[in-house]
């Protein structure tokens, strides 16, 4: 979600702070194998 210089990149963000769908889509592809180990673990 972050650029080669490591900032946000803007195609990602709304008004710089909040996520567009894209944005949203690719958080949420990033952040759900670790949710879903986390789940499986407290299970």
């Amino acid at each position: 979600m972050l650029d080669a210089d490591g900032l946000p990149r803007p195609e990602l963000y709304s008004d710089g702070l909040h996520l567009t769908q894209e944005g949203y889509r690719l958080w949420t592809e990033s952040i759900a194998p670790q949710l879903r180990a986390l789940w499986t673990a407290a299970g």
